[in-house]
């Protein structure tokens, strides 16, 4: 028999925890760690995966993989660090150094 990890242990307490969570927005089981784990180390990853285009055009944006993402393959965390108005977006970003720097790294 295997013996559990701290790291295993944790994994488990926090699944017990979130476990209504979990099930009730029908993520597939096989994701459950990898999620524990990208909300335990804030990864903030998506941006490895997708990259973020504008289409002024259209007026919408539009999130293009840039590698192969298989279906149940990946979770992804989104950051609520900034809650705008689309037409103040630019002006917001241009009056605040800090956020635009978060933002970068984000989908950098």
């Amino acid at each position: 028999m295997t013996e559990q990890t701290q790291a295993d242990i944790d994994f488990e307490a926090w699944k017990a925890t979130h476990k209504t969570q979990l099930d009730k927005i029908g993520l597939p089981e096989q994701l459950h760690r990898k999620l524990f784990q990208k909300v335990s180390f804030e990864d903030y990853d998506i941006g490895q995966w997708v990259k973020i285009i504008m289409d002024e055009e259209n007026d919408r944006t539009v999130l293009m993989c840039t590698k192969k993402l298989d279906k149940d393959s990946e979770v992804f965390l989104i950051d609520h660090a900034w809650t705008f108005k689309y037409e103040d977006a630019i002006n917001t970003l241009k009056s605040n150094s800090a956020l635009l720097e978060r933002m970068t790294k984000i989908v950098a």
